[in-house]
């Protein structure tokens, strides 16, 4: 028995107070008497060195927790040596939690370790929060030596996310400020100062002042200057262009832009002078804006002096002048616009706005085609119960009897268009032309209120100035709520045939057909038997609130239709094709939308696309920083504009989505079948007359970017690193 157990009772190990056997707590300071033995879990004496149950090593059992507590106890010391604070203050709280009864020892020191701990722990975090905001400040400062120095400073363990963030970024530019240093060094050294023009500027935005460094790149720039104003007066633009077009931003002074600008224009318009492929005005009015910027540049005077002559001839022949030889378009065989007159009707004397704005009135002429019944599709978009008066005339399918006369009106986005044609003695010619254009803002409202009421005028102003009476109308439909699809069927009986393009219809029109307005047209039976027979369709809203707007004007309409298919009307009649005829796409630019139809022979393919001028005039409101209207003005006269290079600049990617789906046309017209890329690419409409979209066609509206390209540091793409001593 343990000395502690005495024959009356037992002797409590922490006041030495003797209590009878049995008791559990001692009476004088109430600690348990009583523990559990670790191998058979029954209860025996404290003091007891074996248990009385089964013989357990009790003392032995006590000396292992003894040293299992003293050795987690050593471990906080390797803990806070390697400053991880919070994981040895999560042990020694555990410690804390230890049977104070059976290892008071222990448990007093495992109190005074957290203490000590967490004392470590406040004065460690504010050392470290101290390096930290000095760090922060070096970093601010760009002395990013320093500023790694005092992150370094605080132990890896205490570093925050952000701590840890700001260290990489000190050392690392503090490895770039070294890296150009020396790089400086050496351009400089080797007499390359040009080389590391940027570089400087580069290195300023890292360190943020440097006066030395502000001297040397103000040295460069001058050298730069003045080498550029040599290459001028040599005659050698691009080069002065490309030597200012390294000066990066932070050097770029008045002079520097202004001359620069001057240069990007001279070049543009020479680059512009050597691309485009026809004369027009704008062409001609840049040429006389070079021989003004650059007097000097040898062939200024002879561009000039020949783009005047060849718009002459144009204009006294009525044909389209080229003006660079050799080029040939991105697709298709040729480039050129169509010709809408019929039979050289009417004179171009006789047309609004003369031979520049005929492409405007195709939709309208093709329209007219129809309405006098001369043209290949005679189906027309019409409401299936016909009332008295204006509609008395409509149908859904059926041709009509062939009329003297005949109107077409294009009821645009920006204008209303009107073709009066006249068929005498089996010849068709058109009597006149007549345009009425809207207001400025009812094309750019944003709703259709102010479009209708546009509409609306203009069709009173018809009346009242022209001879329309009740001469039959065909009116076009807005393109945004048509559309058209190709099908290839099989021969056979009529009945059959109408059953089997019904069965069709309902598969391509995306909507009921009791919501459509819709006919169907049966070109001639193809080689391999096909027939190819074309859907088209608009919703009945649109064609119903169009009605609304004609019926108080009491004119006589005989129905609406599609826009391309008028323009596919005017294109079959003016080609006369048969199946050996060479492929013609044309392609309709108007306000909102423009047409792609393709047609070789007994095929046709079309597609309308959503884009249109007003699109690149908006392009170039927005960079140019203009009203609408000044820009749509910019955009018909470049040369009169502030910066004809900017206007292009700004409008590039705007023409370039325009290209590129009509390039897209193109290809899928060729999968189609039409032979594409030998076809006659006839442009149309009043959007095709903005210069330099030819030249997009040609080249691809990068070329109607500036020449010089500048790199994100503000420097310029250049290998040229001499010659500025």
């Amino acid at each position: 028995m343990n000395e502690r157990t005495a024959a009356a009772g037992i002797v409590c190990p922490r006041c030495d107070n003797e209590n009878p056997i049995g008791k559990e707590f001692c009476r004088n300071c109430g600690i348990a008497l009583m523990e559990q033995c670790p191998d058979c879990l029954r209860p025996t004496t404290i003091a007891e060195r074996f248990c009385g149950h089964c013989g357990t090593n009790l003392e032995e059992v006590r000396q292992k927790e003894v040293r299992a507590i003293r050795t987690r106890l050593e471990m906080l010391d390797t803990l806070e040596a390697e400053r991880k604070y919070s994981d040895a203050i999560l042990i020694a709280k555990s410690l804390v939690r230890t049977d104070g009864d059976r290892f008071p020892d222990e448990l007093q020191r495992a109190k005074q370790r957290l203490q000590e701990l967490t004392a470590a722990r406040e004065r460690a975090d504010a050392e470290a929060a101290a390096l930290a905001e000095t760090g922060k400040a070096y970093l601010a400062a760009a002395d990013y030596l320093k500023a790694a120095a005092r992150f370094g400073e605080i132990h890896p363990n205490l570093r925050t996310p952000e701590v840890v963030e700001q260290l990489a970024e000190a050392v690392e530019k503090a490895k770039r400020v070294q890296s150009l240093r020396d790089e400086i060094q050496a351009g400089i050294a080797s007499n390359a100062p040009l080389s590391v023009f940027g570089k400087i500027a580069q290195l300023l935005t890292l360190v943020r002042s440097d006066a030395k460094l502000e001297q040397l790149g103000r040295q460069i720039r001058e050298r730069v200057v003045a080498a550029a104003k040599a290459k001028e007066q040599a005659g050698a633009l691009a080069e002065a262009s490309r030597l200012l077009a390294q000066v990066p931003d932070r050097f770029r002074d008045e002079t520097v832009r202004a001359s620069e600008a001057e240069l990007d224009e001279v070049l543009w318009i020479e680059r512009d002078l050597k691309e485009t492929p026809f004369v027009d005005p704008p062409l001609v009015g840049l040429a006389e804006r070079l021989v003004k910027l650059a007097p000097k540049l040898p062939r200024a005077a002879q561009w000039l002096q020949e783009a005047k002559k060849r718009w002459k001839e144009g204009e006294a022949k009525g044909i389209e002048m080229p003006w660079v030889a050799n080029a040939s378009p991105r697709f298709g065989g040729s480039l050129g616009w169509i010709d809408p007159r019929i039979a050289d009707s009417p004179a171009i004397a006789d047309v609004p706005g003369g031979r520049l704005a005929l492409q405007r009135f195709s939709i309208a002429i093709g329209l007219g085609l129809q309405a006098i019944g001369a043209a290949e599709v005679v189906e027309t978009l019409a409401p299936p119960k016909a009332s008295k008066g204006l509609l008395s005339k409509l149908s859904l399918f059926g041709k009509k009897k062939e009329a003297k006369v005949g109107w077409g009106l294009d009821l645009g986005s920006s204008a209303l268009k009107a073709a009066k044609f006249v068929e005498q003695d089996g010849v068709v010619r058109i009597e006149s032309l007549r345009i009425i254009e809207f207001r400025k803002e009812a094309t750019v409202a944003k709703s259709d209120s102010e479009l209708r009421e546009a509409i609306r005028g203009a069709l009173v102003k018809l009346k009242d100035e022209t001879d329309i009476g009740d001469s039959p109308c065909l009116v076009s439909i807005d393109p945004k709520g048509s559309l058209t699809r190709f099908i290839g069927l099989p021969g056979g009986n009529d009945a059959k045939f109408e059953q089997m393009v019904e069965l069709e219809a309902k598969h391509l029109i995306p909507y009921s057909l009791d919501q459509v307005h819709w006919y169907w047209h049966r070109f001639e039976t193809q080689s391999n038997g096909q027939r190819t027979v074309m859907l088209v369709a608009s919703r009945k809203n649109e064609v119903d609130d169009l009605v609304e707007l004609l019926k108080q004007h009491e004119l006589n309409v005989i129905g609406f239709q599609c826009e391309p298919v008028a323009l596919l009307n005017l294109v079959r009649y003016r080609a006369k094709q048969d199946a050996t005829s060479k492929p013609i796409v044309a392609v309709e630019l108007g306000s909102t939308h423009a047409h792609v139809v393709a047609t070789a022979g007994n095929q046709t393919w079309m597609r309308t696309i959503s884009h249109g001028g007003s699109r690149i005039t908006a392009a170039i409101a927005k960079g140019r920083m203009v009203t609408f209207a000044q820009a749509e003005e910019q955009k018909l006269a470049p040369h009169r504009a502030d910066s004809p290079c900017g206007l292009f600049r700004d409008a590039a990617t705007s023409v370039n989505e325009l290209v590129s789906e009509i390039d897209r046309s193109l290809r899928a017209a060729n999968a189609a079948g039409i032979a594409t890329e030998t076809a006659q690419v006839l442009l149309s409409g009043g959007g095709s007359r903005m210069h330099g979209l030819p030249r997009a066609l040609y080249h691809g509206a990068e070329a109607l970017l500036a020449a010089g390209a500048r790199t994100s540091d503000g420097s310029a793409k250049s290998s040229e690193s001499r010659g500025i001593e």
